[in-house]
């Protein structure tokens, strides 16, 4: 009977998402506690086990941060937009390749059931960088935005693991949004969800949790700036582009959910962005 149950609760639900495409956006805050890292992988590669096409991106702000006030240095932000300076791009790179090599770390655990180089990171290096992209000027220094999503080098058959760099197309590195990136890879991966994993419980509105927003409802949430702001307002613009643009949904959930439970439950966890 209890077999039963697990079939019925587990692997049905999981088959049935099988072939969909999803984008696991990470923030870097998720990285302080590495048992929630193992866990949030762990559950991103049984989805891809199951047959789902997963990628992953993830950020380093508040690592970043961190290490830029150790200098003595000030962090500086605009309209939730961090003003990158040169010296902050080799920090990001250190950064990234310790939360990449965390991630990296959780396919070593499925060694007998993951084909060689299933997974593959990418960092800063021209020649294998999936992002091309342009600063996005107006006094934010070597902050980025990306311009063309290198197709040429794509591997559907391997979990991408992108961070949150981009190359110039004279072979300068960027600090490129996270939340950007992952709408980049969504629309190359023709994904049907992306799925931000944040701190916050999702998007807050007067107090309370908004567990489903429409594009119409967010843009009501843009003409009053006071109710949704930093971070998150990045994250909402990022989320209502990708809905626009063809994305079917966009989830903003915090990092203690379980990701299975929430997408086979159908609950709706934090914040759902949908037309």
């Amino acid at each position: 009977m209890e077999n039963l149950i697990i079939l019925r609760d587990v692997f049905l639900p999981l088959f049935a998402l099988r072939g969909r495409r999803i984008v696991f956006k990470i923030g870097g805050d998720a990285f302080k506690a590495p048992d929630q890292i193992s866990r949030i992988i762990s559950e991103i590669i049984t989805l891809r086990l199951s047959g789902v096409r997963t990628m992953i991106v993830y950020g380093a702000g508040p690592q970043l941060d961190e290490a830029i006030r150790a200098e003595g240095r000030t962090v500086n932000k605009k309209d939730g937009i961090r003003v990158t300076d040169p010296a902050d791009i080799p920090l990001l790179e250190k950064i990234s390749r310790e939360n990449g090599g965390m991630i990296l770390k959780e396919f070593e655990n499925f060694p007998a059931i993951l084909n060689p180089g299933m997974a593959e990171y990418l960092l800063a290096d021209p020649k294998n960088m999936l992002m091309l992209a342009e600063p996005i000027g107006e006094g934010l220094g070597y902050s980025g935005q990306v311009i063309e999503a290198q197709l040429k080098i794509w591997d559907d058959k391997k979990i991408q693991i992108i961070p949150p760099l981009g190359i110039t197309r004279g072979g300068t590195l960027l600090n490129v949004n996270a939340d950007e990136i992952a709408l980049a890879a969504g629309k190359m991966f023709r994904t049907e969800t992306i799925v931000f994993i944040t701190s916050a419980e999702g998007v807050i509105v007067e107090g309370n949790l908004a567990s489903s927003l429409s594009l119409a409802e967010i843009d009501i949430l843009f003409n009053r700036k006071e109710v949704v702001s930093g971070g998150m307002l990045v994250k909402l613009k990022v989320a209502a582009e990708a809905v626009r643009s063809g994305i079917k949904t966009c989830r903003i959930i915090n990092s203690k959910e379980r990701i299975l439970e929430t997408l086979l439950s159908g609950e709706n966890a934090g914040t759902t962005v949908h037309r």
